[in-house]
């Protein structure tokens, strides 16, 4: 996950086998996760980049951007949002109501998802794009005047301690 050479507010998001391109708004405080250094605080939005070939059913996807909720100091605050932009080619997986626990008391938004359907089935939120995540998002934590937006690149290769 990265900005848009030139562009303070355009980033871009690991999706599939490419990357999604999105806004982010000026009320939106935003950093990015650098890599292999741990959390240490919480935020009002995750947004969990992930790629192939974990974003290739619901499953996947959720278990890899799990690892944001299970470290020791969880990334989404309780009530927050995790958006997971992910393709989900493959359906839903295994049993992704087993890993929707892993990511309780946070809304969970899959955004660009070629299975919109089976998001609704899971009891999570789907949305077109990101931009619609995050303004789903926006919503869900009151449209503050300010909010906290962490942007993780490769999600699933976080530590939980």
């Amino acid at each position: 996950m990265q900005r848009a050479p030139g562009e303070d507010r355009l980033f871009r998001v690991a999706y599939g086998d490419g990357e999604l391109e999105f806004m982010l708004q000026p009320w939106f405080d935003v950093e990015v996760a650098p890599p292999a250094q741990p959390i240490d605080k919480q935020y009002d939005i995750v947004i969990a980049g992930i790629g192939k070939p974990d974003d290739a059913d619901l499953t996947q996807a959720l278990r890899a951007a799990a690892y944001l909720r299970l470290a020791k100091a969880p990334a989404v605050r309780d009530g927050g949002v995790l958006i997971i932009p992910a393709q989900l080619e493959d359906g839903e997986g295994d049993d992704p109501v087993e890993i929707t626990s892993l990511v309780e008391n946070c809304l969970v938004v899959i955004a660009a998802s070629e299975s919109p359907e089976i998001v609704r089935i899971a009891n999570l939120r789907a949305a077109v794009d990101v931009e619609e995540a995050l303004d789903i998002a926006y919503e869900h934590i009151g449209r503050p005047q300010r909010a906290s937006v962490l942007l993780v690149p490769r999600a699933q290769q976080r530590s939980t301690s």
